[in-house]
């Protein structure tokens, strides 16, 4: 069986994450709002950037999770495990 993707808009862009996901509520989510460093998963693959923890996704079976990132331009960048820049940032 095939799921449907979720789509949803951010800053006037869609972002699609694959059927299988289903979005973390805030209050589960660790770091949220704080400001991370982390490696892009599809858009600018493997090169490090800055921004803001704004969700998280994690499988149906909970056997991995994608973190959604604001980066610096307002862009939403699906991401793996984000490193928490320190607490001055």
């Amino acid at each position: 069986m095939e799921l449907e993707p979720t789509t949803f808009m951010w800053n006037g862009q869609a972002v699609s994450l694959p059927g299988t996901y289903e979005l973390v509520p805030d209050g589960e989510v660790k770091h949220l709002h704080r400001r991370v460093m982390a490696i892009a998963l599809h858009e600018r693959k493997r090169i490090p950037f800055c921004g803001r923890l704004v969700g998280q996704a994690r499988l149906s079976n909970g056997k991995g999770s994608v973190w959604l990132i604001e980066d610096d331009r307002g862009y939403l960048i699906k991401s793996q495990k984000p490193m928490v820049l320190g607490a001055g940032e």
